[in-house]
């Protein structure tokens, strides 16, 4: 998949991420009511609540860069842990939406648009990155994503960036094989890398205490429409969950890292 800087951000400024979760389009976007109907939905990740969990102890009154926020669920969650926060997406549509989710949450952070590949902070600025399926959307070659995650961080400051799309996995077959869309059923992004643990990994070689974990879950059924949404719903998905978790973790679909900026 290819294109260009301009296509993506056109891309994002009308995909932002969270739209995806919404069932009811009946109701206004960007409303409380909006917001209530998305966020069951988007809070089946529990593993980032519980990394959050992990990890928020050690950052609470320190400074935390999301890069790609979207609606800013993620952000608004760092701050409810005390974690000082500034929330940036590449998009100002995405940033709308965050600071009214903020809002509604009665929370506050720091907004601003700029592009992961240019990141628009002096270096050293931050006691953390986080950012949670964004770093393998910014660009065909994502190393100057990493690069600047890198300069912005303080010397020992944690890199935690969520979600890249694993090679090996379930979902990558069924994208593969079944060509449906990832991330919108309408278009996928023009950038959507997907790599294997050992690239990805290789992409941190500047930091310490790397960690590189496969995230499996079972697969949730899908809202989609059609034949193959309803193979998806009545077989693969009955079938797959049947199988023993120690079998199938390494055909995750997320790539997890964790990391330091050495001090």
């Amino acid at each position: 998949m290819s294109g260009t800087a301009e296509e993506s951000k056109e891309y994002w400024n009308t995909h932002t991420l969270g739209l995806q979760y919404q069932i009811d389009h009946s109701i206004d976007k960007g409303t409380p009511e909006f917001f209530e109907h998305i966020d069951p939905v988007a809070s089946r990740f529990h593993w980032i609540y519980q990394m959050m969990d992990e990890e928020a102890p050690a950052l609470k009154g320190k400074k935390l860069l999301e890069i790609g926020c979207g609606m800013g669920r993620d952000s608004a969650e760092w701050a409810s842990r005390g974690v000082l926060v500034t929330a940036s997406d590449l998009t100002p549509n995405a940033i709308e939406y965050a600071k009214k989710y903020f809002a509604y949450r009665g929370l506050t952070a720091e907004f601003k648009v700029t592009t992961a590949l240019h990141l628009d902070f002096p270096d050293a600025s931050f006691d953390a990155v986080y950012a949670r399926g964004v770093i393998h959307c910014t660009a065909a070659d994502i190393r100057p994503a990493i690069a600047e995650i890198f300069r912005v961080l303080k010397p020992g400051g944690r890199a935690l960036i969520f979600h890249f799309y694993n090679r090996w996995s379930w979902f990558n077959f069924l994208h593969k094989y079944g060509r449906e869309n990832i991330e919108f059923v309408d278009a996928d992004p023009p950038f959507n890398n997907i790599y294997s643990v050992k690239q990805v990994k290789a992409f941190f070689n500047q930091f310490e205490n790397v960690t590189a974990e496969v995230q499996h879950y079972y697969p949730f059924k899908t809202r989609r429409a059609g034949v193959k949404a309803w193979l998806f719903n009545h077989i693969f998905v009955p079938v797959y969950s049947a199988l023993p978790e120690r079998l199938v973790k390494p055909f995750g679909w997320k790539i997890n890292i964790r990391a330091n900026k050495p001090a």
